[in-house]
């Protein structure tokens, strides 16, 4: 795992969103992503908040950071 050595190397807000609009995301993948990043729930809590098991949010997240990976290698 890679560790952020200075502060630009942390996105802005508006950094991480312009990554993830150009990210084919679902409406759930999305409003996991929100609940996990800016609402900071834990993965269980978002299960429960939506009603879906800890391992489809899990298996959405891994997707979510799949898909967001291939972005930022292009």
């Amino acid at each position: 795992m890679r560790t952020r050595k200075t502060l630009e190397d942390i996105p802005t807000k508006n950094e991480f969103w312009e990554v993830i609009n150009k990210v084919k995301l679902t409406p759930r993948q999305m409003e996991i992503l929100e609940l996990r990043f800016i609402d900071d729930l834990l993965v269980y809590e978002i299960g429960e908040k939506m009603g879906i098991s800890r391992k489809t949010v899990e298996r959405d997240l891994r997707d979510c950071y799949r898909k967001i990976k291939r972005i930022l290698e292009k």
